[in-house]
């Protein structure tokens, strides 16, 4: 079972996922997968053998992991690539792609597969120089998927030897102007604190190497997880949550993020594999 699989199409989005995928191998696995999905001869690609030629690249790159193997399927590429995910404990996609892999924003391929990848899955924003930070960034609300995307990005900074940010966005509903009682604001942003400081203890036992700094914030998540990730290494959400960060499905917040943010985005799901290992 491959550590790692990466959606590939020959564009300069997917490149950067490769790249990406050898800066970050510590998350990778000893094996990774390259693989391409369209229809016609040669799938994601303008000429034979072009995928066998990127596979032999990266084995020549530091710091990549020490298999590489490619695989070409036909059809639709979200339910393909929903399989591959299946078998892999982390699926990297690029932010955009042309032929199965198009769209005009973000990408439907990376959001619906984002949206419903068993595994976690990381979508590349922004290029590596753009990194400043050796942070990895994670949304916290209080609820389970909160708890993962903590839990996720505790797990790959200890493996990428970084720090993490934990960040809490009190609810911007409670902030709207309006002829309703509100709650104190202050009284919010304080249960948010300590909320906040409940779930980093939670999992400081398991990571006494990973320094965890707090950050609540009463700006609307979105922007709070944003601006909290601006030049970081990663940033890490939940698939669902409550209070600042709900809604069906993924989440309009990890929604948000997915479009706005200018470094990668990891997508965790409820219950899957974790980074760095395979099966």
């Amino acid at each position: 079972m491959p550590g790692c699989a990466i959606a590939v199409d020959g564009t300069p989005e997917s490149e950067r996922a490769v790249e990406w995928a050898c800066a970050n191998a510590a998350l990778c696995g000893d094996e990774l997968l390259l693989i391409t999905i369209g229809t016609g001869p040669h799938p994601g690609g303008t000429r034979p053998g072009w995928l066998t030629d990127l596979a032999a690249q990266i084995r020549e790159r530091n710091g990549a992991p020490r298999r590489v193997r490619v695989e070409a399927r036909t059809g639709r590429a979200v339910p393909r690539l929903l399989e591959v995910a299946r078998h892999a404990s982390l699926l990297v996609l690029g932010s955009r792609g042309h032929r199965a892999l198009h769209d005009a924003v973000l990408g439907s391929v990376a959001l619906e597969v984002a949206t419903r990848s068993p595994c976690p899955a990381v979508v590349v924003r922004g290029a590596a120089e753009q990194v400043r930070r050796e942070t990895v960034v994670a949304g916290v609300d209080g609820s389970v998927h909160g708890d993962r995307a903590l839990e996720f990005a505790c797990e790959a900074a200890e493996a990428l030897r970084c720090d993490v940010v934990a960040v809490q966005a009190a609810p911007d509903s409670a902030f709207i102007p309006g002829p309703f009682e509100h709650p104190d604001r202050e009284e919010l942003v304080e249960r948010a604190e300590r909320a906040l400081a409940e779930a980093v203890a939670g999992f400081a036992p398991d990571h006494p190497d990973v320094a965890v700094r707090r950050l609540t914030s009463s700006m609307d998540p979105i922007s709070a997880l944003t601006e909290a990730a601006s030049g970081a290494r990663l940033l890490v959400v939940g698939r669902r949550g409550s209070g600042g960060f709900s809604e069906a499905l993924l989440g309009s917040v990890s929604r948000g993020v997915l479009h706005r943010a200018a470094c990668p985005v990891a997508v965790v799901p409820p219950e899957g594999a974790r980074p760095g290992r395979s099966g």
